[in-house]
């Protein structure tokens, strides 16, 4: 080891030492600087340098990792490892540079009692949903990382268990033939009563037919869409992407939706009212306000002619009564009115509060995946259906033996655009008689055979049967059971019913 030589630091202006030395695993000439005040301290940490080079030379662990600073570690991994998308890679940013467990070294992250410790701490402060799925997630994603490259010599979080999970986990539920229609009515009347630019109903039947996740439909542009299908993203991990076909009656509303726009072919398919990238919240919170107006004309009372349902379902919304336009009153008899009028509001509002709740429980802009699995399985082969939404197989079969070339995932798409619009029932049932929807007022209940039209009665009797909502009356009918170890359609052994009005598949043995 030759003297090392004292440098400063013409961009920082801190003093340290460079070593000259030859690398014992390359066996080439090279330097390093540390930078230390005194000399005594750079010689120590120059020869752990040097040690863990040998430890490199003999293919022994390198434990000089273990010293490095967690904001360098997170830089490293942020610029170096590949990452997904954009978005995520933003996500984890976000988490990991907050350093909410105020980890310093890297080599904290090897004492797993503290850093649990500190995660139940953290709940209290925010949420165990936030802890788990956020903060615990996204180190585990760098440490694994750094570990597979050789940053780390293992993975000290492998066996990190996540903190227990004390809240209610989100339930997602299908929708109800009537239901779907009901919410795709509300859309198209907000659409018209806010004059939006660009309409937000199509978003929805988009999402219901091409049964594929938000977040992969809403990154796709106008070139991904070649007039019949999406063209997703490739699969990353366990998120996988289907075919995404559309029906030709919806994929001609979309080419409408995009030439009137004008839009490149590197533009957004699908955007916001005004022109943007949509946004998961914004448009999920669009998709509730629509639920909640489709709902509550499902059981709107009857003899009501001062209350409008968009009052009732704002009220619902964002917890007040819509505003009045124009300046504050100063007579005393409108001022008595507009007062009289909000009690009316939320009279009605208290009487059918109860019905939609329990309509809305589940529901949310994803239930239109779950809609479009189980509108589908019942009507056509299981096989068109995985292809069509991009479930990963789960068998042999359909790992090595089921050829998809010959599988059809239109036939997903149109089963469930058949119910949408009321051409077939979910008993597979053809209707002769189109249905024409009204908003609020004739809303199939797909209980009918074929040629029926069967209308909701205003007033919907509402029935909690396994845990979902029964807006038929009358006696129902038994679900259709079939033994599936005569008739494997991707599913597996075992009775089963693909019954929308249960919680759950039930299997029976």
């Amino acid at each position: 080891m030759s003297n090392p030589k004292r440098v400063k630091s013409k961009r920082t202006g801190r003093a340290g030492y460079r070593f000259r030395f030859t690398d014992p695993a390359t066996g080439s000439r090279t330097h390093k600087t540390f930078w230390l005040p005194e000399r005594r301290e750079a010689e120590r940490a120059f020869a752990d340098h040097m040690a863990s080079r040998e430890a490199v030379r003999l293919g022994l662990p390198d434990n000089s990792g273990w010293q490095m600073s967690y904001d360098k570690l997170v830089e490293k991994f942020l610029a170096e490892a590949p990452i997904s998308t954009d978005d995520r890679r933003r996500s984890l940013a976000r988490v990991l540079k907050r350093n909410e467990l105020k980890v310093r070294v890297v080599s904290e992250l090897a004492n797993l009692g503290p850093l649990t410790k500190r995660c139940l701490a953290l709940v209290k402060s925010s949420s165990d949903v936030y802890v788990r799925d956020d903060v615990q997630a996204a180190l585990k994603q760098m440490v694994s990382w750094a570990a597979s490259v050789g940053v780390l010599p293992m993975n000290p979080l492998a066996e990190w268990r996540s903190i227990p999970r004390t809240s209610e986990v989100e339930s997602r539920r299908a929708l109800r033939p009537e239901e779907a229609r009901a919410i795709m009515s509300a859309a198209d009347e907000l659409d018209e009563m806010n004059a939006r630019s660009q309409p937000l109903s199509i978003i929805f039947r988009v999402l219901l037919v091409a049964g594929n996740r938000p977040g992969a439909v809403f990154r796709t542009c106008v070139a991904d869409f070649d007039g019949e299908r999406l063209h997703l993203p490739p699969p990353n991990g366990n998120k996988h992407n289907g075919a995404a076909y559309l029906v030709p009656e919806l994929a001609q509303e979309l080419k409408n939706y995009v030439a009137r726009r004008k839009a490149g072919p590197r533009d957004p398919l699908l955007v916001s009212p005004k022109g943007k990238s949509l946004d998961r919240v914004n448009i999920g919170d669009d998709f509730n306000l629509a639920a909640l107006l489709g709902f509550t004309r499902l059981v709107w009372p009857q003899n009501i002619a001062n209350v409008e349902p968009i009052e009732v379902a704002t009220l619902f919304h964002k917890g007040r009564p819509r505003g009045f336009d124009g300046a504050p009153p100063r007579d005393p008899k409108k001022i008595e009115l507009r007062r009289a009028h909000v009690q009316a509001i939320e009279s009605v509002a208290a009487e059918i509060e109860p019905a939609v709740s329990r309509l809305m429980e589940g529901v949310s802009i994803y239930a239109l995946k779950s809609t479009h699995l189980t509108w589908a399985r019942r009507l056509v082969n299981h096989d068109s259906v995985r292809l069509q939404m991009g479930r990963a197989p789960r068998d042999v079969d359909e790992r090595h033996y089921l050829d998809l070339a010959l599988v059809d995932a239109r036939e997903s798409a149109a089963a469930v655009w058949d119910v949408l619009v009321g051409r077939r029932s979910l008993k597979g049932h053809y209707r002769h008689e189109p249905i024409r929807i009204a908003v609020g007022a004739e809303v199939t209940t797909g209980r009918g055979g074929p040629g029926q039209d069967n209308k909701v009665d205003p007033k919907v009797d509402l029935i909690r049967r396994g845990g979902r909502i029964d807006t038929g009356r009358g006696k129902r009918e038994s679900p259709q059971v079939k033994d599936l170890r005569a008739d494997r359609r991707g599913a597996g052994d075992g009775i089963r019913t693909h019954d929308i009005d249960l919680g759950k598949v039930a299997l029976f043995h």
